[in-house]
């Protein structure tokens, strides 16, 4: 589950405090730590909020770092980071069609990119694109942590309209959160389609919804056709 996931990686980031951390301080125990950057994540929220701004891992760690006196440094702050993201790295997986659904699209001329909210550097992504396979098969890739600021604000869906040259009404977004995707899509004023599956938030009632719903993603490849 995410709360397990998140909790197993507060755990190495604590881990590896305490392997990397020669200052004496006094760490505290898992449950404390993880409290801790859910504080932290709130403040963090709160204070990007009003523009849109992305919370970022290295802001939260720095945050915990100073709650528990920890005084770390840069270098520091890059370690726990990487430790944060191996964990989480363990957990992704691809969805079987991927690949299929992209070559196909790629097939009817449709331009591709990746626009994705995130907590964590760019650089961990684009290397999990490369894992994956999936570098090439998109011609744009923006992440909100490297952006600076986070779906559903308008900017960044406008980066890669920018980059394509098209107009938002030329363009479709695919994405499984209501919050981010769709209202985001909306406000930039392009098509949204919502990949649902079992953590899928509701809908606001009295939002607008989606053009268009899927469970997989090779059902797009027919709404995509008729669209043109």
């Amino acid at each position: 589950t995410d709360r397990n996931e998140a909790l197993a990686a507060a755990e190495a980031v604590r881990d590896a405090v305490i392997r990397d951390n020669g200052r004496g301080a006094t760490i505290p125990e898992p449950a404390a730590f993880l409290a801790a950057f859910r504080a932290a994540w709130s403040r963090l929220a709160e204070r990007h909020r009003p523009v849109g701004g992305q919370p970022t891992l290295a802001e939260a760690i720095r945050e915990v770092g100073d709650t528990f006196d920890l005084a770390l440094t840069d270098a520091d702050v890059g370690r726990l980071e990487a430790a944060h993201y191996a964990v989480i790295r363990e957990q992704i997986r691809l969805y079987p069609e991927v690949h299929a659904v992209l070559d196909r699209l790629s097939d009817l001329g449709v331009k591709r990119a990746l626009v994705s909210n995130t907590i964590w550097q760019a650089k961990d992504h684009r290397e999990d694109l490369a894992r994956f396979g999936l570098t090439d098969r998109f011609e744009h890739a923006v992440f909100s942590s490297e952006f600076g600021r986070m779906k559903p604000h308008p900017s960044i869906f406008q980066l890669s309209l920018d980059a394509f040259g098209v107009a938002p009404h030329q363009a479709v977004v695919v994405g499984d959160r209501v919050e981010a995707d769709v209202r985001g899509a909306r406000a930039a004023g392009c098509h949204a389609v919502l990949r649902v599956h079992p953590f899928t938030y509701p809908q606001d009632p009295g939002a607008e919804p989606a053009d268009f719903e899927i469970r997989s993603l090779t059902e797009l490849l027919p709404w995509m056709e008729r669209l043109g």
